[in-house]
């Protein structure tokens, strides 16, 4: 990124992708874009479908007319896995905010279209992004990038410092360009983005830290650094916060941002290490706490029904797994107030204790786990075994058997059943002979 003063490696975020931005990274004859920014909604390493990139740029050098085109290319190796093999046209649609985030953009300008370009040898992955419309200095511009039906976009396999590079071009002339590293992980990692601001001289003022993002509505977040809670703020009724931490001190630090919901519950807390340097601004965006959970009972029997219920953004589908191998997994969408349910049904469940966890997703980014809750299942309660003089089933013959036995004496097919003990049809003294020798008292 631009900015006067000297310049660092600063290791950064990005939407769930690892990026570091240095100053000696090799780039065409072009001014450096003066910000940029690539929110990826998954960093999951081998993924073939459903990724979606959200950039945003401030142009250092001004483009005319429509001939514009922007371009996010990824080294020559491994092809074909950032753009996948049924490579084509993409949607893209022009944004003034990231899902989950605000970035206060202009949304991209002209009629832009996209494709995916595979690479070849001595050729990386690129998506181009045609029909860019006139861009000026120092605004900041937004649009998202799309997977096809075709799954088009994916990520490689788990790497480290994969080096890509983001150019806009007036025709086939390069303009600004900025280079970053990007890794992908085994396992799904938070959408969440970082973005530094270009370093000023060492010792111009104290670090900040800016943390934006999800929780759940009419809600508390809460940041600790190193265990001490720095500042707390409400969430509002969408579920989106904003924090700003002014005056920290330099070198590095662990930020635990956790929150509860409207009722009290916990959210599941996200943790992010940084090294801050001095005079730097970090922006930590995209942050999706993990929905708050709960259960209505603790215990059941086989066949009984276990309701799970929380909190997180309104209308973001929850998936709830039951059993820490997917026993039983669920999607729920939770209401526009970001109350969710579920009844699970426990017929099919072995005896046993289960654990449950949620998940939240909305616009394609992707919460943080909740806590575990669990619940125990025992076999189901053999059924009650009766003595047939046992009108009122108490597990007892006694007065009120006879009272009953009496009520319908004489009766044929008595409206209680239960009453012609020997079912002949009659209620006679027949059955009272029964009721005397099954007499408990």
């Amino acid at each position: 990124m631009a900015g006067s003063g000297a310049k660092q490696w600063i290791a950064v975020t990005v939407a769930g992708l690892a990026l570091w931005f240095g100053p000696n990274l090799p780039r065409v004859q072009a001014a450096e874009f003066q910000y940029a920014a690539d929110y990826l909604n998954r960093q999951q390493a081998d993924l073939t479908s459903g990724v979606v990139h959200q950039l945003f740029v401030m142009p250092a050098t001004g483009l005319s007319g429509s001939a514009n085109s922007l371009e996010l290319t990824w080294p020559d190796s491994p092809d074909g896995t950032w753009c996948r093999v049924t490579a084509g046209d993409l949607t893209v649609q022009p944004l003034a905010n990231p899902v989950g985030s605000n970035e206060s953009a202009t949304p991209m300008p002209g009629p832009l279209s996209a494709s995916c370009l595979p690479g070849g040898v001595g050729t990386g992955d690129t998506i181009v992004v045609s029909g860019v419309g006139p861009l000026t200095v120092g605004t900041k511009y937004g649009l998202a990038v799309a997977d096809g039906p075709l799954g088009r976009l994916g990520t490689p396999p788990p790497a480290q410092g994969l080096r890509a590079t983001l150019t806009s071009r007036s025709g086939l002339t390069a303009v600004d360009t900025i280079g970053f590293f990007q890794s992908t992980l085994n396992n799904d990692q938070l959408v969440v983005s970082a973005v530094v601001t270009a370093a000023p001289p060492p010792g111009s003022g104290n670090p900040s830290v800016e943390f934006r993002g999800l929780s759940a509505p009419s809600g508390q977040v809460t940041v600790r650094r190193d265990d001490v809670v720095m500042e707390s703020v409400p969430s509002d009724t969408q579920a989106t916060f904003a924090l700003v931490l002014v005056n920290q001190p330099t070198g590095p630090h662990l930020f635990v941002v956790s929150g509860t919901d409207r009722h009290g519950r916990s959210l599941a807390p996200v943790t992010f290490a940084l090294n801050l340097t001095p005079g730097s601004t970090t922006v930590i965006s995209g942050v999706f706490l993990g929905p708050s959970i709960g259960l209505d009972r603790p215990a059941v029997n086989s066949g009984q029904s276990v309701t799970v219920f929380g909190a997180t953004a309104p209308n973001s589908a929850v998936t709830v797994n039951v059993g820490s191998d997917r026993t039983q997994r669920y999607t729920v969408t939770a209401d526009a107030a970001g109350q969710w349910s579920k009844i699970l049904d426990t017929k099919n469940l072995a005896a046993g204790t289960y654990t449950v966890k949620a998940r939240a997703a909305v616009n394609g980014i992707v919460s943080a786990d909740s806590a575990a809750v669990s619940f125990s299942v025992s076999p189901a309660a053999p059924a009650a075994v009766y003595s047939p003089a046992d009108i009122s089933q108490d597990q007892r013959v006694d007065i009120v058997d006879l009272s009953i036995l009496l009520f319908y004496w004489n009766q044929r097919n008595p409206a209680n059943p239960r009453a012609d003990l020997n079912r002949d049809g009659v209620v006679d003294i027949i059955d009272f002979s029964i009721m005397l020798y099954a007499w408990t008292g």
